[in-house]
């Protein structure tokens, strides 16, 4: 998902970070044997980590059984880098990985380590992870940063896009002269691909931290 970055002395909810949330919490639960592996990318500052409740979250997905892998700033560049030796040595039978990259612009993925980047991995994971069970949930704060990061290859591999906080001048490069959007505060524009016509949508706040309490005491079948 792409969002513009909110500021402000009352900043709004960070519905990027609601729909990723909401995305990771309905995945979950269509794991009922508990087989889904979820690594939280965490590029976030402090402020919007805990606006978001991502402890809360992480939580709720370990009480729904699957595992969960929380990668700080700082070892993120090597999280990436070592995708493009894993994914490639991945099997239609392993466990289900779901990447889900928070603040995907903060992340440095285009610094040179050695002889590559750690978004070739991020690349790598979008163009052949999805046939090994292994997929990329990302929010970029930016169509700027979110270009530079995936280029035109990559892109022609995403399954779906929510645009938040986007206009529709940003968006024609991405999906053609033809879409119609104008822009609103608590609106955004899901494409689903495969042909389908890009849908308007009402995103959902981050999960506050009193469902979260409520989901996690709850006895899940």
């Amino acid at each position: 998902g792409i969002q513009s970055d909110p500021t402000g002395p009352m900043d709004p909810p960070n519905l990027a970070l609601g729909a990723l949330e909401a995305a990771a919490v309905s995945i979950a639960v269509q794991h009922p044997k508990c087989d889904a592996e979820f690594v939280f990318v965490d590029a976030l500052d402090r402020s919007s980590r805990d606006a978001a409740n991502l402890e809360g979250v992480v939580t709720l997905l370990e009480h729904l059984g699957q595992s969960v892998l929380v990668v700080k700033n700082e070892g993120i560049a090597e999280y990436f880098l070592g995708l493009e030796q894993s994914i490639p040595e991945r099997t239609g039978t392993d466990s289900a990985l779901y990447v889900v990259g928070l603040g995907l612009d903060r992340a440095n993925l285009m610094q040179q380590t050695g002889f590559a980047k750690p978004v070739d991995g991020l690349r790598l994971l979008l163009r052949s992870g999805p046939t090994t069970n292994a997929h990329l949930l990302g929010w970029w704060a930016s169509m700027a940063s979110f270009n530079e990061c995936l280029g035109f290859e990559a892109q022609g591999s995403i399954g779906g896009l929510l645009a938040l906080g986007v206009q529709q001048s940003e968006l024609s490069g991405l999906l053609g002269p033809f879409v119609t959007w104008t822009f609103s505060a608590n609106r955004g524009l899901l494409h689903q691909g495969g042909g389908s016509e890009p849908a308007t949508v009402v995103p959902m706040q981050p999960i506050s931290r009193e469902t979260l309490h409520i989901l996690t005491n709850v006895e899940w079948d």
